[in-house]
């Protein structure tokens, strides 16, 4: 099992952008605003390049995040934005390093391809806010505090008291997961005993809903939610419907899977494209209650 640095202040994190390409203003507030807690930002060598929607060619991203990976000093690597691309990089980087001498992988959306890849080999990262939404989220500084405070204490609880349980319970797991279109799309790298007791997250944006069942039937086709603790369902923000309606919402398409489990499962948890956007120690043990899920590490 690896073990993430508690960050402190005077700590360095590198920003990074594996997928889309991103503007200055996000990164001169970001900066300003790690600043005044007390951490030095770094930024990565191409991070302002741009190719088409991409923050630079694809060897420009690989060799920014490589070089965030073996970074000497940085304690975290936190993704500016998602969007699509990081599928693209993660086949060419060497991760000995960060075994090695272990960093903070900080983000989600396309960013989640490095969780899922991460997670798998027992490596923990943090699902969390990014710099894109320092303008455009109510909630972003209350997210990006709580996202220090799991860095910094390794520890956190986030509220479950308006989400809708069916299977109330007890249970504890590593938690691990994220956005369910990129984790339905790297299935074929993960053995079924990566979910074996295990908390699985999923959120999505943007998605047709005949897609998002078609995405369910598939896990559940590939015995993904047979051997669970628990399921939290995040965010589903902006789904979208045909002129004939698919006639189902979240809630019912994975239910009609899922009735026959006895574990937890939680939906409308405060977590992905939402505003909260909660932060998830993913890889790590958590524990689903009546009311809240508890994140340790």
């Amino acid at each position: 099992m690896y073990h993430l640095p508690k960050i402190q202040k005077g700590d360095e994190m590198v920003l990074v952008s594996p997928s889309r390409y991103v503007e200055e203003e996000w990164i001169e507030k970001f900066t300003e605003l790690l600043d005044s807690k007390g951490f030095k930002t770094i930024l990565s060598p191409n991070l302002f390049s741009r190719e088409n929607q991409f923050a630079g060619s694809d060897n420009e991203r690989i060799e920014d995040m490589q070089w965030a990976i073996n970074h000497p000093t940085a304690k975290a690597i936190w993704a500016i934005r998602g969007g699509y691309g990081a599928i693209r990089v993660l086949p060419h980087l060497n991760f000995s390093t960060l075994f090695n001498k272990p960093k903070w992988m900080v983000g989600y959306s396309d960013f989640c391809v490095f969780h899922i890849h991460l997670n798998n080999l027992q490596f923990p990262t943090l699902h969390a806010t990014m710099p894109i939404h320092i303008s455009d989220r109510q909630n972003f500084i209350t997210d990006f505090h709580n996202t220090l405070d799991l860095m910094q204490y390794g520890h956190g609880v986030l509220d479950l008291t308006t989400a809708i349980y069916q299977n109330k319970a007890n249970e504890e797991g590593i938690l691990v997961g994220g956005n369910l279109s990129i984790l339905y799309s790297m299935l074929g790298g993960l053995t079924k005993d990566f979910f074996k007791n295990k908390i699985l997250f999923l959120e999505d944006i943007g998605e047709y809903l005949y897609h998002i069942d078609r995405m369910v039937q598939t896990l559940y086709n590939y015995g993904v939610f047979n051997s669970l603790s628990g399921l939290l369902i995040g965010s589903m923000e902006d789904m979208q419907d045909n002129k004939v309606p698919f006639g189902h919402d979240i809630q019912s398409i994975f239910e009609s899977k899922l009735k026959r489990f006895s574990y937890p499962r939680v939906y409308g948890v405060p977590c992905g494209h939402s505003n909260p956007n909660g932060a998830l120690f993913l890889g790590q043990n958590a524990q689903i209650t009546d009311n809240q899920l508890i994140l340790n590490y």
